[in-house]
């Protein structure tokens, strides 16, 4: 499983000055040289150099991927405005950044969740995919899952709806206790094998995943699969 606390940089580890205190994989930042201004998703520093997973310059108006500049550039975290405006230079290429993943994805690669499967979120919950819950075949019960608990609850039509969700491609240890995943045996292509199959939606735990056979919840620890991420829509 993938453990946060090793992605935090500490500043007076590196041959060069960051200005910004606390970085982590995953920050976007606003950066300048003498030359130009650009914001940035970080991936990691190395030897005085900030690898990024996107790179956007303000100037000449110029989006790059996974590349590096010098850490001494790097200036402050962007605010939200900021990030946003990124966001849409993104959408205009068809990529998004997925944040729990720390990863840009292509929109036009991504799949949905087909309608013969139910996922479910409490009503009224802004975006969380840790709340997604997946029904059994009938709909009369849902699944969910934490680090150490799972269980199958009574699906209340008055405190659950309906959520459409993608399949955003990751390894296993990117997921995260409480994450709903997709697994499959048959390498991804244009069509996803499998995604209709109840079975194979799982609810991530510390140790292990669930998922549901019949009206039963199996524990699994089986991690040779090809992984989605289940994310909302």
């Amino acid at each position: 499983m993938k453990n946060n606390n090793q992605d935090v940089f500490e500043a007076e580890k590196y041959k060069r000055p960051i200005f910004v205190q606390n970085l982590k994989k995953g920050d976007f930042i606003i950066c300048q040289s003498p030359a130009s201004t650009w914001i940035c998703i970080v991936s990691h520093i190395e030897d005085g150099k900030v690898h990024y997973f996107i790179n956007y310059n303000y100037r000449a108006k110029l989006l790059r991927q996974n590349d590096w500049f010098l850490a001494d550039y790097a200036k402050r975290k962007a605010t939200e405005e900021e990030k946003e405006a990124l966001q849409q230079v993104l959408d205009k290429e068809h990529l998004v950044w997925i944040d729990p993943l720390n990863k840009i994805v292509n929109l036009n690669a991504l799949s949905f969740v087909p309608e013969s499967i139910t996922l479910l979120k409490p009503t009224g919950l802004k975006k969380s995919d840790k709340h997604i819950g997946v029904c059994t075949a009938d709909n009369l019960k849902v699944m969910y899952g934490a680090a150490d608990t799972y269980g199958l609850f009574y699906n209340d039509p008055r405190l659950l709806e309906r959520v459409d969700c993608l399949l955003i491609p990751c390894n296993y240890n990117e997921l995260e206790s409480g994450d709903t995943a997709f697994r499959t045996k048959y390498k991804p292509s244009e069509f996803i094998i499998g995604s209709n199959d109840i079975r194979n939606y799982v609810k991530i735990q510390k140790q292990g995943y669930t998922y549901i056979n019949g009206e039963s919840l199996i524990k699994c620890y089986d991690t040779d699969y090809h992984w989605f991420k289940v994310t909302m829509g």
